[in-house]
């Protein structure tokens, strides 16, 4: 027996050894990719400011010179989300400009970058590049530095390809010291499922008297792990949620003069900036929770009768209320059908709310919103939310559902902030129930969003609504 054990005991110390290697350097990746997408969307957002910003971003591409006033504007965009350096490419992988030094003239003499291929991957995919650089032996460069190449947009038409150099030092460091615990503790969870059969192997073999003793163990741990989870959600929406209600509370205050007036504009400007930055936050660490909520399975649905009308309506009528909306129509349809479901309605309420705010956020004034609730063919309740905002372009629908997926380059946001989860949070609760979400999209024309819910959950509505 002892003899039969040797092995097997050297293979689970094998298995444990490289489970740990593989976690350690699962965790060093997850990171890094957090860092660069990041710092993509941070030169996405660049590349898009100065493509909007500069008239002649087409022309400069081209190789023609920048008056004073451009060279003021880039030596003034170098800062942006810490960014140190940058280069433009033209469509052809040629570097035209170099921040280092605006004055000098590489229009009568391109030159071909030795990352070249990397610009000339973004020409023709549309996709941004990144990678993550170690400046700790390089003296002009920062310690932890991304170096991205990111096409620029000129009414929907790619002119340029510009490298962004950007400082990940600090946020590399934070973000290590936020998560190493937690990555060293989820590797251990891998760890232990993973080795779980090469132990019970082991203790069968030692002891097949005690296998009953051991499934207890077993099921004693999976509940305490159970229970752990549910602990941390609501110790996170504590430690999260109150300091934000508190500072909603103390700006709320201070907005209403309940300290003495806020005489001076620039303070009041403050103050609201405060406000609305605290419910931006305080949203997103909602839907973060929510997302959380469902991913492990402790999201229950309070299953209940209503009037779908009037849920989706309430929805509406929040939505109409906000004076940021600005000049919009609102429509409605077939609210009034008696129809009733059997679901959870804080969670259709929700969805449809998080489908509003996004028709509101991307229409511009005096755009219309459509909300209807309707029966399909298939008998399945349908509500949709249709707008005549700018639309999704094509490469950007396939991944609109998922978390801070971004609709790519764009002229006009409204002033309504989302928290980037809205779409994924809708995706889930309307999975829950046995249903599925459905889009379409035409660019400058609108976007038609669809909740469908199954057949099994309409049910007949009673004789009054």
């Amino acid at each position: 027996m002892k003899h039969r054990l040797v092995p097997i005991i050297a293979l689970a110390l094998g298995v444990f050894a490289t489970l740990v290697f593989v976690g350690v350097a699962a965790f060093n990746s997850t990171l890094d990719r957090i860092v660069i997408e990041q710092a993509e969307r941070t030169s996405i957002a660049w590349a898009g400011y100065i493509g909007n910003r500069m008239n002649r971003i087409e022309d400069i591409a081209k190789g023609a010179p920048l008056s004073e006033e451009e060279q003021q504007f880039l030596n003034g965009v170098r800062g942006f989300g810490d960014i140190f350096r940058f280069k433009l490419f033209d469509t052809q992988g040629r570097i035209r400009l170099i921040s280092d030094d605006l004055h000098t003239d590489l229009a009568n003499n391109p030159t071909v970058g030795e990352d070249n291929w990397k610009a000339l991957s973004v020409v023709e995919t549309g996709e941004p590049y990144s990678e993550l650089e170690d400046g700790r032996l390089k003296p002009d460069r920062p310690d932890v530095y991304a170096e991205t190449y990111v096409p620029v947009w000129r009414n929907d038409r790619m002119v340029a390809v510009a490298e962004v150099y950007m400082d990940r030092t600090a946020e590399t460091a934070a973000l290590r010291a936020d998560f190493l615990t937690f990555g060293w503790r989820a590797t251990g969870l891998i760890i232990l499922a993973l080795s779980l059969p090469v132990g019970l192997a082991v203790w069968t073999a030692l002891q097949l008297r005690r296998q009953n003793h051991v499934l207890n163990i077993e099921r004693n741990r999976a509940r305490e792990a159970e229970q752990t989870k549910g602990r941390f959600l609501a110790h996170m929406s504590h430690e999260f949620r109150t300091p934000l209600n508190s500072i909603q509370g103390l700006t709320q205050v201070l907005l209403r003069g309940d300290l003495g007036p806020l005489e001076n504009p620039k303070h009041r400007e403050y103050v609201q900036d405060i406000y609305d930055s605290g419910d931006h936050l305080l949203s997103l660490v909602n839907d973060v929770l929510d997302l959380s909520k469902i991913d492990f399975g402790k999201y229950d649905l309070t299953e209940s009768e209503f009037n779908i009308g009037k849920c989706v309506n309430a929805a509406l009528q929040v939505v109409k209320g906000w004076e940021a909306s600005g000049p919009l129509v609102f429509e409605a349809h077939n609210l009034e059908t008696g129809l009733f479901v059997r679901a959870d309605r804080r969670a259709i309420y929700q969805s449809t709310l998080n489908l509003l705010s996004n028709a509101v956020k991307f229409t511009r004034p005096g755009g219309r919103i459509d909300l209807s609730v309707t029966l399909d063919e298939a008998g399945e309740c349908v509500i949709t939310v249709e707008d005549t905002g700018i639309g999704i372009a094509e490469r950007d629908l396939a991944r609109i559902f998922e978390p801070f997926a971004q609709r790519g380059n764009h002229d006009y946001v409204a002033s309504h902030r989302g928290s980037g989860l809205g779409l994924t949070l809708v995706k889930s609760l309307v999975e829950l129930h046995g249903g599925r979400v459905s889009l379409d999209s035409i660019p400058g024309t609108g976007t038609t969003v669809r909740i469908h819910l199954p057949k099994s959950r309409v049910v007949n509505p009673p004789a009054t609504v």
